[in-house]
């Protein structure tokens, strides 16, 4: 049977599909009568019977039809057509509800999800299967379950659509806004909620954003005006409010020429709306009045608001109140005009206190080279005689007392030299050498001019250095390291009466290039308190004023060593008790050397090698001086090597004239023509521009170095200076003269 047949026979009431049966059952018996009737004579009678009847019914079916059957049957398309129509609405609707753009959610009473969208399902990241059934507080991130169901309840109460805000946690974790709008519904009888989600975390961080600007624009110190191309004002901080005194409804919709106080120039107007007409920014200024008729500058920066397809719909002006900024410009134009004339009025005064300032400072200086020279050079013959006269005596009293004159000697020398060092380091004009060296030599030193006073207080001094160390080859200032050293000791054996005083040197840091070496000096002495430790640094300061009278000392001793150590790149620093002693220490750099260190005790080797590669060099020594020229001369002599004396610079330059010389020494102070004067006189002489000269001097400060090398001089040897120190000037002039 087909199936329009079953939805026929379905369409038509149980009586009347029996009656049709009925009559096509007849209907099917006669024909088998007719087909058997001359076989079976005694059923004749009724088949005619039953053939009539079948005959009537056949007549009158087709009546039926048209009167009963035709009508049903049209009403049975039409229901038809209504249930395809339905059943193609329902499709669209589920069709609609799985590809809908916004998360759809269909819940009940409960907050269970009943059905939903693929779009909410891609918003939460989750498969349908495993969101059908689920509770609303499962997904929503803002509300507690208790709070949301209330949310719910009211929505389904109101009957009507309702929209809010809420947060969805991602099957991730992640969270994100959304914006719920939702309405109740009927289906199958039941109410149930239909709930679309749309996200809306970009929306509410534009908000932010917008929401920032608007809060930094309103808050902003600066006035800002937006007006249209009119041009109306459409907006205006409460800046602006504050520096005109106007309110937002006296100025909204008016013409920004509200402000004017007709004090802006013309050509201020025409620039700007020139500008503006261009779409380009403005900056100038404008003279306001504010609402009180009060006048005000303003710095404007006026741009045009440009929309996407490029129009101009406003202008925005950031403008800032300057009224003040001018005035006190105007004022420190007058104060700059005044303090021009009174910077040129103490430029003058102080260019005389400068020049006095210089005068005194060379006064100073002159006083001190003449006390250098006065000083140094007697000294320089006592200790010269005195050594001479040791070599030539082996009575042990008698090097006993002359040993004790040297000693005395070079002690007020060391006076002498701190006084000096003290005004150069004073003045910073501290310079360090770079010579080769080693510690055994500075240590020698230190120990030959400390060991008597350390005898004669039964101290114990002691060296302590790694024989590697002290044998290592270093580049540095031998003399200002063993100044610092000496200074040291001294100070250590002064200040303690029994016990030891120990030098020593130990490698912080060595690298192939340079090593850095700890030195200190320890000792068992009356120690210094730490309120005094601070003091000892300071020139002309000891750790008490008595100590000076019971000690002795100019007390600048240690102010110039710890000065030469801070030119060394370091500090002199103090450990130290009452009663138990002292530790001094610093550090200092040195590079490493190739070149070899001459031994300790040079004097007699240096003088053999003078007398044996120079004993016919020509040698000029200009000295004025008796005592000085006896001296030198006896140290040329104990070296073989023959000098020719010149009592002045007058006398120097004329026998420069008659002979050539291999080697000129030449005493700085002379009287008539100074060894400045006969330098020079002497360079200008034919064939003695390159003669080695070397400058005698007491005078150590930098600006006499300079005048000699200015001079045309070749190097200095400071008064007084041992034979080691004149025989290797000597050795080094001479091999150049002669190389």
């Amino acid at each position: 049977m087909t199936t329009k047949t079953k939805s026929y026979f379905a369409a038509v009431d149980s009586p009347f599909r029996l009656f049709l049966m009925v009559s096509l059952s007849v209907f099917a018996a006669e024909l088998l009568v007719m087909l058997f009737i001359d076989a079976l004579p005694p059923l004749s009678k009724w088949s005619a019977a039953l053939i009539d009847s079948s005959l009537l019914l056949v007549s009158i079916f087709p009546m039926l039809y048209l009167t009963l059957f035709r009508p049903l049957t049209a009403q049975i398309r039409q229901r038809e057509i209504a249930e395809s129509a339905l059943r193609q609405e329902v499709e669209k609707s589920q069709a609609l509800l799985r590809n809908a753009s916004d998360g759809i959610h269909i819940l009940d009473r409960s907050g269970n999800l009943v059905e939903l969208s693929d779009s909410f399902c891609a918003m939460l990241g989750y498969r349908r299967e495993e969101m059908l059934g689920m509770n609303a507080s499962q997904w929503d991130a803002r509300f507690s379950a208790a709070e949301l169901a209330t949310v719910i309840e009211k929505q389904f109460q109101q009957g009507i659509r309702s929209q809010f805000e809420t947060c969805h946690r991602r099957k991730d974790g992640s969270v994100i806004d959304v914006e719920v709008s939702g309405f109740p519904l009927q289906f199958d009888g039941k109410t149930l909620l239909f709930n679309s989600s749309r996200e809306i975390t970009a929306r509410k961080r534009a908000e932010e954003q917008v929401r920032k600007l608007a809060q930094a624009v309103e808050q902003s110190p600066e006035s800002i005006v937006i007006t249209n191309t009119v041009p109306e004002i459409e907006y205006v901080n409460e800046a602006f409010l504050r520096t005109t005194g106007y309110l937002r409804e006296d100025v909204i919709g008016r013409n920004p020429r509200v402000l004017h106080s007709g004090k802006t120039p013309a050509e201020s107007f025409r620039a700007l709306w020139d500008a503006l007409t261009d779409g380009k920014t403005w900056q100038g200024e404008f003279c306001n009045r504010r609402k009180d008729g009060s006048e005000y500058i303003e710095f404007a920066i006026i741009s045009p608001i440009r929309q996407a397809d490029g129009g101009i719909t406003h202008y925005v002006a950031v403008k800032e109140d300057i009224t003040e900024r001018k005035r006190v410009a105007e004022e420190l134009d007058q104060h700059r005009n005044h303090l021009e004339d009174l910077v040129r009025e103490r430029t003058a005064a102080l260019s005389l206190a400068k020049d006095a300032a210089d005068a005194a400072n060379r006064a100073k200086s002159n006083f001190l080279a003449n006390m250098s020279h006065e000083l140094r050079t007697p000294i320089h013959a006592i200790v010269g005689m005195t050594d001479i006269a040791l070599h030539n005596t082996e009575d042990p009293a008698q090097v006993k007392r002359l040993s004790k004159v040297i000693a005395a000697s070079r002690h007020l020398v060391g006076i002498v030299t701190e006084i000096l060092d003290f005004s150069k380091l004073d003045a910073e004009r501290i310079t360090l050498a770079k010579r080769d060296f080693n510690l055994d030599d500075v240590f020698s030193n230190v120990v030959n001019l400390n060991r008597e006073r350390a005898s004669e207080k039964a101290l114990e001094l002691v060296i302590d250095v790694l024989p590697r160390l002290a044998k290592l080859a270093l580049q540095g200032d031998p003399l200002r390291l063993g100044q610092i050293l000496v200074n040291l000791t001294s100070n250590a054996i002064k200040f303690t009466a029994s016990g030891s005083v120990i030098v020593s040197a130990q490698v912080l840091e060595e690298t192939a290039l340079d090593v850095l070496v700890r030195f200190s000096v320890a000792d068992t002495g009356i120690g210094i308190s730490k309120a005094d430790q601070a003091r000892i640094f300071t020139a002309f300061e000891q750790a008490d004023g008595s100590i000076s009278r019971q000690y002795g000392g100019t007390g600048l001793g240690l102010a110039i060593s710890n000065r030469i150590a801070e030119a060394m790149g370091s500090h002199i620093d103090v450990e130290s008790q009452v009663g138990i002693g002292s530790v001094f220490g610093f550090t200092s750099r040195f590079a490493k050397t190739e070149r070899k260190v001459s031994p300790a005790h040079l004097e007699s080797t240096l003088a053999d090698h003078l007398g044996m590669a120079y004993a016919n060099a020509r040698i000029l020594l200009a000295e004025d001086e008796p005592l000085n020229q006896e001296v030198l001369q006896q140290q040329f002599n104990l070296a073989g090597v023959t000098v020719e004396l010149a009592w002045d610079g007058a006398e120097a330059v004329e026998m420069a004239k008659r002979a050539n010389y291999d080697l000129i020494l030449m005493d700085i102070r002379m009287p008539k023509v100074d060894g400045i004067e006969a330098t020079i006189a002497i360079r200008a002489l034919p064939g003695q521009k390159d003669v080695p000269i070397v400058a005698l001097t007491a005078n150590t400060f930098e600006e006499e170095r300079q005048r000699c090398f200015d001079a045309g001089m070749n190097d200095i040897l400071s008064k007084p200076s041992s034979a080691v120190e004149l025989y290797e000037m000597l050795i080094k002039w001479l091999a150049k003269a002669n190389g």
